[in-house]
């Protein structure tokens, strides 16, 4: 199975989820998305994958989340 995890080390959430992944005996390749952000196609292709929905793609606790849905 090949598994992609878009993730930032510095973050508890990420190494967390890196850390399940691995705990199944699973190898991803890891996109750190600060120095390699996706490009829109990407996210279109991630947004679109079955099973997941657009919302669970979203850090909406950030503050530039909320400031923006404010707008």
């Amino acid at each position: 199975m090949n598994v992609t995890i878009y993730c930032n080390p510095k973050f508890s959430k990420s190494r967390k989820s890196l850390e399940i992944i691995e705990s199944h005996g699973l190898k991803p390749r890891i996109v750190e998305y600060s120095d390699n952000p996706p490009a829109p196609d990407d996210l279109l292709r991630l947004a679109n994958l079955p099973g997941v929905p657009l919302s669970d793609l979203l850090r909406t606790s950030e503050t530039d989340f909320s400031e923006s849905s404010e707008q």
